[in-house]
């Protein structure tokens, strides 16, 4: 068994996945123990997983967090992430569930919605693209 750290990834699936972020899986896995949470059967992520748990819309965050449970039984995580960017907030949601690092779901939330963001850029002082 593996000494290295787990980590929970939530990744789309997509059959484009692989060409756009392919290299996301890759260098995670390069440093920890992957287990994964997708939306369908792994396929060319398998060399680099150790476990997954296939949630057909990992947008219904009561299945991700019954999936996240579960991984979160068989392994001491030590993370969870998503570059996947409509998973943000349930993902989120997930790690504070599971008493994981992360940025608070509100923070999440506001910083997917750019009229808001901006607002707040602008009522701080923070630079800020106009659009």
């Amino acid at each position: 068994m593996s000494e290295r750290p787990v980590v929970l990834v939530v990744a789309a699936a997509d059959m484009e996945a692989e060409a756009y972020r392919g290299y996301c899986l890759e260098s995670v896995a390069a440093v920890y123990d992957v287990v994964l949470i997708t939306g369908e059967e792994p396929s060319w992520e398998v060399p680099h997983i150790r476990d997954c748990v296939v949630v057909p819309d990992p947008t219904d965050e009561a299945a991700l967090s019954a999936a996240g449970r579960t991984l979160a039984e068989r392994y001491d995580l030590a993370g969870v992430l998503t570059w996947t960017e409509w998973y943000l907030v349930p993902v989120a949601r997930l790690a504070r569930q599971l008493g994981l690092p992360t940025t608070a779901p509100e923070v999440m939330q506001t910083c997917r919605n750019k009229a808001t963001a901006r607002t707040l850029f602008a009522r701080h002082g923070v630079p800020s693209a106009a659009s």
